[in-house]
């Protein structure tokens, strides 16, 4: 109870300073992730999560010193910037083995874990095609708060209860970092059938509680009024952000779909950190290509709102004989 009620003081200093540091011109995104929403609830692997975001633009010349931070960060990555995007994110996320109703440590399948964690990103855009995004997650790992909360989300739902928390990755709380870096080339956009059509491709790598590297390419279809599409991979490598329209059109509506590939070098999730852990996951039995396919759909709404729905499918970060190799769970997310 102690590390629920540190976390979720945690939570709200972080989402304080975090509010506090926006600009007056923000969006806020609220995502929520689960199993149930694509209807194939199994509790399996990503069972779900979710984060609150606040992001917005940046401007270079607001202070002597944002101007040479700025310049400094568009020499170091090779990027001559016309303008920057901020993201702050608070989230958690939650992971399970298949089996939720044995107490006793599961030794043939993903260990229990848990993520809580805070996130800073910085988009820095060359022109509406290229664009880079560079972002730096702080976490908890093993922290009370996300089987407190995944007991009580079951218990509302009359859903079987998970048993097995106490088996978690870092069962205690240990704290947990990531650095992500993604490039993204966008097309120019496209008359299709009476829509308009743009795809891009994007390749990065993230070092720390995940360390991998990622490739691949998406495509958008509808209507949207801004060529700048602002989709990008999340600092914990789980799903995508930044997909709320850019503009105040709420004629936006939009599918899209993506298609990666990530080669995991390390997870915590899955290997344990330095704590210890009861159940681990050995290198062997790791999949080192996840292959993913995400198609989802954008609506616009009045006076600057959008809401979005996706589907996620990719191949089981583990590779486990007894069962499905594929994992699918579905997200939704509302912007203001």
């Amino acid at each position: 109870m102690k590390n629920a009620m540190f976390t979720a003081r945690t939570w709200v200093i972080a989402c304080t300073l975090a509010c506090s540091m926006a600009e007056a011109e923000t969006t806020h995104t609220i995502y929520l992730d689960d199993d149930l929403f694509s209807g194939m609830s199994n509790d399996a692997d990503y069972t779900g999560g979710g984060a609150f975001t606040v992001a917005g633009t940046l401007e270079p010349d607001a202070t002597p010193g944002r101007q040479a931070r700025l310049a400094a960060m568009d020499r170091l990555l090779g990027i001559q910037s016309s303008s920057y995007r901020y993201e702050l994110e608070i989230g958690v996320a939650a992971f399970t083995p298949a089996d939720i109703r044995d107490s006793e440590p599961v030794w043939d399948d993903r260990p229990y874990a848990g993520l809580v964690y805070v996130s800073g990103s910085l988009q820095q855009i060359q022109d509406p095609y290229r664009s880079a995004v560079t972002s730096l997650a702080v976490g908890v790992l093993g922290s009370a708060f996300v089987p407190h909360a995944q007991r009580r989300v079951h218990r509302t739902m009359g859903s079987e209860r998970p048993r097995g928390w106490q088996h978690q990755v870092s069962d205690g709380a240990e704290p947990t970092l990531r650095l992500m870096h993604e490039r993204k080339w966008t097309s120019e956009v496209t008359d299709f059938r009476g829509s308009r059509m743009q795809w891009f491709y994007r390749a990065g790598g993230g070092v720390g509680f995940l360390t991998d590297l990622s490739a691949g390419i998406g495509a958008r279809v509808g209507r949207f009024a801004d060529a700048t599409w602002n989709i990008h991979g999340s600092a914990t490598g789980l799903s995508d952000r930044g997909v709320m329209g850019s503009s105040d059109d709420a004629g936006d509506r939009f599918f899209y779909g993506t298609l990666s590939a990530r080669v995991p070098l390390y997870n915590a999730l899955l290997q344990g950190q330095f704590r210890h852990s009861d159940v681990t996951v050995p290198s062997d039995r790791i999949r080192r290509l996840v292959p993913d396919l995400t198609l989802g759909f954008l609506i616009g709404l009045p006076k600057g709102r959008d809401m979005h729905y996706f589907v996620r499918g990719q191949l089981a970060d583990v590779k486990l004989p007894q069962r499905s190799d594929t994992t699918v769970y579905a997200g939704v997310a509302l912007s203001w």
